[in-house]
């Protein structure tokens, strides 16, 4: 176990297992995070960084049989860097990512990384799609329905068989406010004041 000590001799931190049989935590919440997906035939690194500085490169070693092949991280949206891994992986591999800054590697994380098979089953439900028009028209005949009425034809439209029938509550609610709120009052005064 280590120990951080003060110039003061104090101890200020230590590493390595804690009694209580907890561990210190591998990955941070400001760590990049690291994913790869199946496009077609290719396997497509992607580094999410957290950072607001777009300084440093973003690298990636991936195995390749015996040796292991240093690849570029390109970015495609802020704060979001992709590289295609020449040979294709179907289930996990071992992946080390770094960021180099001014020739040096300021961060550096080795972990494996699972391949996902459908990499835009989310994105997939929200595309856009053309409607399908002869479905509609089907079912608005089926209804009695128009397909894309002209807003005219809308407003115009003859309601046969049914009648507006307004009925006049504004006099009878008002009369059976007044009187409930007048019952209320007598209550009040004959009950007398709370005590």
């Amino acid at each position: 176990m280590g120990r951080v000590r003060g110039s003061n001799g104090t101890a200020l931190a230590s590493f390595g297992p804690k009694p209580s049989g907890g561990s210190i935590r591998e990955q941070t919440p400001w760590d990049p995070r690291l994913s790869a997906q199946q496009r077609g035939d290719r396997t497509v690194l992607q580094v999410e960084s957290s950072e607001t500085d777009d300084d440093g490169m973003w690298q990636a070693r991936v195995p390749r049989g015996a040796r292991s092949e240093e690849l570029t991280m390109l970015p495609i949206a802020p704060r979001v860097y992709e590289a295609t891994v020449l040979q294709p992986w179907h289930d996990s591999f071992p992946v080390t990512i770094m960021k180099r800054k001014d020739g040096a590697v300021v961060y550096q994380r080795t972990e494996t990384v699972t391949v996902s098979q459908a990499p835009d089953a989310a994105a997939a439900e929200y595309r856009q799609q053309p409607p399908n028009r002869d479905m509609l028209r089907a079912l608005a005949e089926e209804t009695g329905g128009h397909v894309d009425p002209d807003p005219g034809e809308l407003t115009s439209q003859g309601r046969d068989g049914q009648r507006i029938l307004l009925q006049p509550l504004d006099n009878s609610l008002i009369v059976t406010s007044l009187i409930v709120l007048l019952g209320d009052i007598a209550l009040r005064v004959l009950r007398g004041p709370p005590v």
